[in-house]
């Protein structure tokens, strides 16, 4: 059982690649023409990031008793990788603004369409409150009126549904459930959906509806492996059905975990889509991707606002500086992400030595 996917990784990094297109561009007419809307959508990334987690954290289990030890190391762990990276980029953000560097509030008239990053930063930037952020408001407190990070958002969501995944595994691992046959995980669709419609009635509970639907892939892809044949032309199916029905009004959370469900399904079963995303480009747009995805609008409210400043101060035409910045931003986002990438794998080597001192007790993996 190799251990990791290269494939899923590929996926994860085109995901954040397409967040940081679509949140550069605020077009909306154009974002939402058929094909052009599937690399500017930003929410069927985050979905695919979610049912991602669901497969990843379900894999990185496989070889462990399911006790509170290993409950208690696998939450304090999850915390530990996504605090990190936060980290080292809200004391990045500090320092921008310490700097004066944040200039969201002198966007050119010219570029009033991206008046929407005019609401972020309007609260003192300082060190004190990078650390209040990175350690307890980002996972517990979210407050988009006060992120150093805006798409921080998503890890709240990210360390409960991963808790609750931890939980699931440990009930079937008490029910002797954790190797049922396969004909019988269609049965977690269902609960997965149910789950999902809780959102109106328990907060924040949905989110495991993503990763529970990540945990039915991977153990699809243990019953059967990468048995599909024609993938490519079966996610360009899927593709286009997503793009048609965005293009006329058929969107939102659920029709988003759906599509991110059978595109995390198909990468991981199909043989000919693996070989694309396991590609050099796709495997370092995967190494930077979380970097990215957090590093990207930081960027965009200092470096973006400052470039914006600067072609409208020389009267360059508002289309032609439209087309510079994406092209300059957009490289120094995949630069500073490419770098931060220390970070990350500084990470990993912490938790490795984390979880050699919790001797966790390893079972046969199913």
């Amino acid at each position: 059982m190799k251990d990791r996917f290269d494939s899923l990784d590929g996926l994860r990094g085109l995901a954040a690649l397409v967040v940081v297109i679509g949140h550069f561009w605020p077009f909306q007419n154009f974002k939402s023409l058929p094909a052009i809307n599937i690399f500017m959508d930003t929410k069927l990334p985050v979905a695919i990031f979610f049912v991602l987690s669901g497969v990843v954290l379900t894999h990185a289990a496989r070889n462990f008793k399911k006790d509170i030890k290993w409950l208690s190391f696998a939450i304090l762990a999850r915390y530990i990788r996504l605090l990190i990276p936060i980290l080292a980029i809200s004391l990045l953000v500090a320092a921008l603004y310490a700097s004066g560097f944040i200039l969201v509030d002198k966007l050119p008239a010219k570029y009033a369409e991206w008046e929407g990053y005019k609401i972020f930063y309007q609260f003192p930037a300082t060190l004190g409150n990078a650390l209040q952020f990175s350690f307890f408001d980002v996972f517990f407190k979210y407050d988009p009126a006060k992120t150093f990070i805006p798409p921080s958002w998503t890890m709240r969501p990210e360390l409960f549904a991963s808790t609750l995944l931890y939980i699931f595994l440990i009930g079937l691992s008490l029910g002797r459930l954790d190797r049922l046959p396969a004909r019988f995980l269609p049965l977690f669709i269902p609960l997965a959906v149910v789950v999902f419609f809780t959102k109106d009635i328990i907060p924040g509970v949905f989110y495991f509806a993503y990763f529970l639907m990540g945990y039915v892939a991977y153990r699809l892809y243990l019953s059967f492996g990468t048995f599909l044949k024609g993938g490519i032309f079966a996610i360009a199916f899927v593709l286009s059905a997503k793009s048609l029905l965005f293009f006329w009004g058929v969107k939102g959370l659920f029709i988003d975990l759906i599509f991110a469900s059978l595109i995390v399904t198909l990468v991981i079963s199909s043989w000919d889509i693996q070989a694309i995303l396991a590609n050099r480009v796709f495997l370092w747009l995967g190494k930077i991707s979380f970097p990215l995805y957090l590093v990207h609008v930081p960027i965009f409210c200092s470096l973006g606002m400052f470039n914006f400043i600067l072609l409208d101060s020389v009267h360059i035409h508002a289309g032609i500086g439209w087309g510079l910045n994406f092209a300059i931003t957009l490289s120094v986002c995949l630069g500073a992400a490419h770098l931060l990438t220390f970070v990350d794998l500084g990470t990993l080597k912490l938790l490795r030595g984390l979880k050699a001192k919790y001797r966790l007790h390893r079972v046969v993996p199913a």
